[in-house]
């Protein structure tokens, strides 16, 4: 059983947006602001903070952050939100070591939930299979370091593709993060 079906489905919990008007310089008061409004998780999207440069980790920057988010009392999720693109066949090596990167540093920040988005589908079956293919990869690696990936509707494509993908690559640990605004 996975980690975050242990630990963060035996209650409900309330979470937000990481605030958008925060930013690396001032994490701590953001932090307190989402306690403050008596939230118990927030989601930070991954490409606000320099954690990744050239597909790589920034590990100084991921001990930083890791030291910060440790004193409030808060359970953490990620979001890479635009800018990844495993569609992109002349980048797709940069662009998987990116999602690889990412969920290595979800492993040592112990966020248990990435949420990624599926993006516009597209009409060539190699970017298609590209795709399928790095997600089904990912999920398997984020398996084995106790972290759900999801995939995000988005407001450019019909969330029907999102579902037909999570029973394609058919994966205990990938699902769908449903936001209901791009829904609408």
């Amino acid at each position: 059983m996975l980690i975050w079906e242990e630990t963060m489905m035996k209650r409900a919990m309330i979470g937000v947006n990481f605030p958008k008007d925060a930013g690396p310089k001032n994490i701590d008061r953001a932090l307190e602001s989402v306690i403050e409004d008596g939230y118990d998780c927030v989601e930070l999207t991954m490409t606000k903070f320099p954690l990744i440069i050239g597909g790589d980790v920034s590990w100084n920057y991921v001990n930083y952050l890791k030291s910060i988010l440790s004193q409030y009392n808060l359970v953490y999720t990620a979001h890479i939100g635009s800018g990844l693109n495993l569609r992109k066949l002349d980048e797709h090596d940069l662009h998987r070591n990116v999602l690889r990167s990412t969920l290595e540093i979800c492993d040592a920040l112990n966020m248990r939930l990435l949420t990624v988005h599926f993006e516009e589908a597209s009409r060539i079956m190699a970017e298609e299979a590209a795709f399928m293919d790095a997600h089904a990869e990912m999920a398997d690696y984020a398996k084995s370091k106790g972290i759900m990936l999801c995939i995000e509707n988005i407001e450019v494509e019909h969330h029907s593709r999102v579902i037909d993908m999570i029973r394609q690559i058919n994966r205990d640990n990938f699902k769908m993060t449903l936001d209901i605004g791009h829904l609408n």
